[in-house]
């Protein structure tokens, strides 16, 4: 996966940003124990794992901020 420029978010920056309505597209790569035991999903958001995250990215619309959850 080539890098790019990436900027740690807040939850507050998040949650403004759904609030606006600004089109983001959600990644959620965090690993398979920690996603299956949580209760908290974020709806819309992309699966991914770190196997499956270059083909997943390269799938997205490159017009649109991409944000990733992880823990």
């Amino acid at each position: 996966m080539a890098k790019e420029n990436v900027e740690r978010i807040t939850r507050d920056t998040f949650a403004s940003l759904i609030e606006k309505a600004t089109p983001v597209q959600i990644v959620d790569i965090r690993n398979d124990k920690d996603y299956g035991n949580s209760d908290k999903k974020i709806p819309g958001a992309i699966r991914a794992t770190f196997d499956t995250l270059d083909d997943v990215m390269r799938k997205l619309n490159k017009d649109i901020e991409v944000v990733t959850y992880c823990t």
